[in-house]
């Protein structure tokens, strides 16, 4: 079971469930709990179906219990099941049928693309001018953005923002073959030119 949604962890973030009744506050969500939940309310878990689930809620809170978002059940569900010797992933309420070599696909397209790089000391004011710089002065890199990304109280120096890129055949420069990477087809499909 996850949330089905990007979460702010530096919000105090609590859970509970909803639909057979009030339930406790927990500071993590897992199917584990939703068991708990239902055995605290006198309903088993056999009796469970789709509706249920559906009727069901996770609900997120501040730590004083007041709800901020509320999603149903069965889209908080995440599993994977193998039937007949095919895997099949079920996530936000819905299946999806795993192709095996997909992973080794998806990592031989991205290591193609990959370009080891050191980034020098940060020594700017800003993670912009920091960017910037590094854009501007090193061979085959590009700034995305000038922005500072970090979270509010934290400093500058977690993500940048830059792209790392090596020139391919059919492609011109660097923009060209950073564009032509972020904008191929999918690995799994034939035809996309590989920069």
């Amino acid at each position: 079971m996850v949330v089905p949604d990007i979460i702010n962890y530096d919000d105090n973030v609590c859970a509970t469930f909803t639909g057979a009744g009030a339930g406790l506050l927990y500071d993590e969500v897992h199917i584990g709990l939703y068991y708990e939940y239902l055995e605290e309310r006198g309903v088993s878990v056999a009796g469970i179906t789709i509706e249920t689930l559906r009727k069901h809620a996770l609900v997120l809170t501040d730590e004083d219990g007041r709800g901020r978002d509320r999603f149903g059940l069965y889209k908080a569900l995440i599993f994977d099941v193998n039937v007949h010797n095919v895997l099949y992933h079920f996530s936000d309420g819905a299946w999806y049928k795993v192709d095996p070599g997909y992973l080794k696909k998806l990592t031989d397209y991205v290591d193609a693309a990959w370009v080891p790089a050191v980034l020098p000391d940060y020594t700017n004011e800003t993670e912009g001018e920091y960017n910037e710089a590094v854009g501007n002065t090193r061979p085959m890199t590009i700034c995305l953005d000038r922005s500072d990304i970090s979270p509010s109280g934290e400093t500058a120096d977690r993500a940048m923002r830059l792209v790392f890129a090596r020139s391919g055949p059919g492609c011109a420069s660097p923009r060209e073959s950073v564009y032509s990477v972020l904008s191929a087809k999918p690995p799994f499909q034939s035809g996309e030119q590989r920069c």
